[in-house]
């Protein structure tokens, strides 16, 4: 993306139209700002922002839409870094440090669910000639086995252990060892940016796994019932309930850890440097179906150990401490 006469053009469109008589008769606190975006070569990034930040706030209040604009379409302006997260596309969009926080704290959240899945693992007994008899479990490693039959092989043979424990494990390093862009695709007051249609616009996030980067977007569904709190069990990949006593019933029998959350580490499998080898999909058909995710488990392993939404519901069922369901 490039900063051109036409962003300039705009961006002083916006301006003008706050102020229909700016500089008209003295020059504006935004002219060093307006001087400087106007040279060839464009300026940094950060010299854009010095200017910015000299402009008081009182005038920053009345040309928030122009200013709004100019951070989000100069290029590099619009990256806020928190964390080793590289916040994008948050500029100017409504309740905007409320929802960086938010975007921040679920992948903390997803950090700390998949290092308890990496622990899990490790946990698993597999069906080895050499393995402890079922007597001689743990609690831990009785729990940490009956989830990964649940969700990954019931006959718990070495190669499904050790292929889930590679991506689980790849996870946790990616997330503390990398540097992650999280790009705002669209919120419920815009949820479809790009005008693509199709389902991605009513998505909670998804991720693109041919660009080959540490990169997350958020879609719309991400932001809705954005007062909640992360950690609050709700339900998600549910069919919408009919009634007020289908819903109650719903959440009873069907809640798993905040939709965003699971969503996250759902994506985070399809990012190639996770996956390994293999890549790990939505296999279709109904790759968020519970029941079908199970008895892929039983049935048909290598779709189990390939299907994004078991992984999600491994790691959900483990936080939520719904070890049998």
């Amino acid at each position: 993306m490039a900063w051109t006469i036409t962003e300039i053009t705009e961006f002083e469109r916006l301006i003008k139209v706050k102020n229909k008589h700016f500089e008209r008769f003295r020059e504006s606190s935004l002219h060093a700002l307006i001087a400087l975006l106007k040279k060839t070569p464009a300026p940094s990034k950060d010299a854009v922002q010095k200017e910015l930040d000299k402009i008081p706030d009182k005038k920053s209040d009345k040309y928030t839409a122009a200013l709004n604009y100019l951070r989000r379409k100069f290029p590099g302006l619009d990256e806020v870094v928190k964390g080793g997260l590289h916040l994008q596309g948050f500029a100017g969009i409504l309740d905007e440090e409320n929802r960086m926080s938010r975007a921040v704290l679920a992948m903390s959240r997803c950090h700390e669910v998949v290092k308890s899945c990496q622990k899990a693992i490790l946990k698993v007994q597999a069906n080895t000639v050499m393995a402890k008899s079922p007597a001689h479990w743990s609690k831990d490693e009785q729990k940490a086995t009956e989830l990964f039959k649940k969700w990954f092989d019931q006959s718990r043979d070495m190669k499904s252990v050790n292929r889930v424990r590679i991506v689980f494990n790849n996870m946790e390093q990616a997330m503390r060892s990398n540097d992650w862009d999280i790009v705002l695709y669209g919120t419920p007051e815009d949820p479809d940016p790009e005008n693509l249609g199709g389902v991605i616009p009513n998505a909670y996030a998804f991720v693109i796994p041919d660009e080959g980067a540490y990169r997350i977007y958020l879609g719309s569904a991400f932001w809705k019932e954005g007062d909640m709190r992360i950690d609050i069990p709700t339900v998600t990949h549910a069919k919408s309930a009919q009634t007020p006593e289908e819903w109650q019933k719903e959440k009873k029998t069907k809640s798993a850890m905040d939709a965003a959350i699971v969503t996250t580490i759902h994506e985070l499998c399809h990012v190639r440097a996770i996956s390994g080898t293999t890549d790990i999909t939505d296999v279709q058909p109904d790759p968020y179906n519970w029941e079908v995710c199970k008895d892929r488990a039983k049935n048909a392993t290598h779709l189990a150990l390939t299907n994004a939404e078991n992984y999600a519901m491994f790691a959900s069922a483990l936080l939520m401490e719904k070890h049998f369901f």
